[in-house]
């Protein structure tokens, strides 16, 4: 059974009077607490005040489902004290009517944040389940920003392996292009090596050269290795489809010393 918090009131739900829990917004509640007019006293979570202590114009009317609730911003003003006046308390008009704040509990949208004490055991299981959910809700944030914490830093971590990378690459392109030509480099680098790579007339003449100095027996060694050069069928490919009377065949060919149909 609940009694009433209020001075000189011994109603309870015993008595069929509805009873109705402090706000749990701080500035509300202490206002009742006020009005209350009890020296040294702080409402609990099982405080609560009957309804005689609202006026008729602090409760909602013509609910579709028949029920007495107070507004949300309800003020308790009917108080059996002596020299009390509800008018000294007050500096200012009551609050407008607003929306109620997201951490309030309430039935409807216009309600007041305060359940009804019938059943004094499902308003404590509901506190608890309050103060469960904000725990929850601060340990998830926590969490939350712990791992963006911990992805931070792995990113910071991911663009410096990056760019050393990079660098490493660059350095290593550097190295090749003293000893390497472009499309020898690219030739490495290829995925698919089913289809003909288009070398350069450049490339061609640097391989009539070296096989000119090593021979056809170095030469295929140096291909069976992976030193990446044209196949010898290629290199006479691309000399048929050259012009004969070309100048810089003729040169390439006199600087070569290389036979047209033995290479």
């Amino acid at each position: 059974m609940v009694w009433c918090s209020a001075p000189n009131c011994k109603n309870s739900t015993e008595k069929g009077v509805r009873l109705f829990r402090f706000p749990t917004d701080k500035a509300r509640k202490a206002e009742w607490r006020q009005y209350c007019r009890r020296e040294k006293w702080k409402p609990t979570a099982s405080s609560r005040l009957c309804e005689i202590h609202f006026e008729e114009s602090q409760f909602e009317l013509k609910r579709a489902d028949g029920r007495k609730l107070l507004k949300w911003n309800a003020i308790p003003t009917l108080f059996d004290l002596p020299n009390f006046s509800p008018r000294l308390l007050l500096r200012r008009e009551a609050p407008k009517e607003k929306e109620p704040l997201p951490n309030e509990c309430s039935f409807a949208s216009s309600s007041v944040d305060c359940d009804e004490a019938e059943e004094p055991a499902v308003i404590d299981t509901n506190d608890s389940c309050n103060e469960k959910e904000e725990a929850e809700e601060s340990a998830t944030v926590d969490t939350n920003d712990s791992s963006n914490e911990k992805l931070a830093e792995e990113n910071e971590m991911l663009k410096r392996e990056i760019k050393r990378l990079m660098e490493r690459q660059e350095a290593l392109e550097r190295k090749l292009s003293k000893f390497l030509k472009p499309d020898q480099v690219q030739y490495m680098q290829r995925v698919s090596k089913s289809n003909p790579y288009p070398w350069t007339d450049e490339t061609i003449k640097h391989a009539l050269q070296l096989k000119r100095a090593v021979g056809n027996r170095g030469y295929e060694y140096l291909r069976e290795i992976a030193y990446p050069l044209p196949s010898s069928r290629t290199i006479n490919r691309r000399i048929k489809s050259w012009r004969l009377n070309s100048t810089s065949l003729l040169r390439t060919l006199l600087s070569s010393k290389v036979n047209v149909s033995g290479c």
